[in-house]
């Protein structure tokens, strides 16, 4: 995708990097075409189409920002509740580097994240 060469030395997450990782943590040529390791390319309609509502954040210099948003629209296109959003200006881990994860857009995003999941793990209360 287009992102890989836009921001292939991106700081914190550059192609090379990436590249060496996938080498790393997949060796095998065919673990990296599983829908495992590849789900916007490899998973099946039939699963995709059952996904629980989904919130995609991408930074928008990174990496991966195309895949992460191909992958939203594909499970829109599939009819799953499904948002991309996309922090601009950040880079790829930027909820997580210590002196950026402070920034409005990362507490933005991590107390977004933070409600969504807490929505979705919520129960009812007990009732005695």
């Amino acid at each position: 995708m287009a992102s890989y060469e836009t921001h292939k030395d991106a700081p914190f997450l550059s192609a090379a990097t990436l590249n060496w990782m996938i080498d790393v943590f997949l060796p095998r040529e065919s673990d990296r075409k599983t829908a495992l390791a590849s789900p916007l390319t490899f998973a099946d309609d039939e699963i995709l189409r059952i996904f629980p509502p989904t919130t995609i954040f991408v930074a928008d210099v990174d990496t991966l920002v195309d895949e992460g948003k191909a992958f939203g629209r594909r499970l829109q296109g599939l009819g799953v509740e499904a948002a991309v959003i996309q922090a601009d200006g950040q880079m790829h881990a930027f909820m997580l580097v210590r002196d950026i994860r402070g920034s409005p857009a990362a507490k933005a995003v991590i107390e977004l994240a933070a409600l969504k999941m807490r929505k979705a793990f919520r129960t009812p209360p007990l009732s005695l």
